[in-house]
């Protein structure tokens, strides 16, 4: 029954290795828990990004990687940033696309908030900006830049993007900032629907709060 089912994404790795019913037949029926961010996947909500696996109720290790915190800003200076947002009464933080795509919206990972600061692991989820003559540029963790074309309202990721790649940064009333691409004049906007942040030209959503690495 379909409906009483869950899309889980098992990307090439240890983890589908370890959890291929045709390399490991012995597994069949064995209850598994999984380790990942629920996102949308084929056309519904899915399990993506899976990072731990447990068999028949053994225990999920803790995520590895060392935390760090990170300050919210009232002005935008070069270096490593979360993107975050808070609704519902909880934070939402953007995590990087996968290292698989080329373009994506931003996924988001719960997070906690104490004054102006958010401490978490935050492997996957800083972004670097830097000023240039042209505008900012953002980055992801591998480097990738986040750029714009055409009329998509996510973003695509490249190494050497020949244009789209500059933003214009700007602050609002209440501490979130406007970051909009220079090319398509879209802002970056999270979605509620679709718990995700895409970038629109049209008002939809909710503007992020930028938190400085310490």
């Amino acid at each position: 029954d379909y409906t009483k089912c869950l899309a889980i994404q098992l990307p090439a790795g240890n983890v589908r290795d370890a959890l291929s019913l045709q390399q490991h037949p012995e597994n069949l029926g064995k209850e598994v828990s999984l380790l990942g961010s629920l996102e949308k996947y084929f056309g519904t909500y899915g399990l993506k990004s899976i990072s731990e696996y447990a068999l028949d109720g053994e225990e999920i290790p803790d995520e590895p990687g060392e935390e760090a915190t990170f300050t919210k800003v009232t002005n935008v200076t070069d270096g490593t940033y979360i993107i975050a947002v808070q609704t519902g009464g909880a934070y939402k933080v953007a995590k990087n696309v996968e290292a698989s795509y080329n373009y994506g919206y931003l996924y988001v990972s719960d997070a906690t908030a104490t004054g102006n600061t958010i401490t978490l692991n935050p492997e996957g989820m800083t972004f670097t900006l830097t000023s240039t003559a042209e505008g900012y540029t953002i980055q992801d963790e591998s480097g990738r830049y986040l750029y714009m074309e055409g009329t998509f309202n996510n973003w695509n990721l490249g190494d050497n993007p020949s244009s789209g790649q500059y933003y214009t940064i700007d602050r609002n009333a209440d501490g979130s900032f406007r970051i909009a691409n220079a090319t398509t004049g879209k802002w970056m906007q999270f979605d509620e629907e679709y718990n995700s942040f895409g970038s629109y030209s049209d008002e939809r959503g909710i503007m992020p709060f930028l938190y400085k690495k310490n």
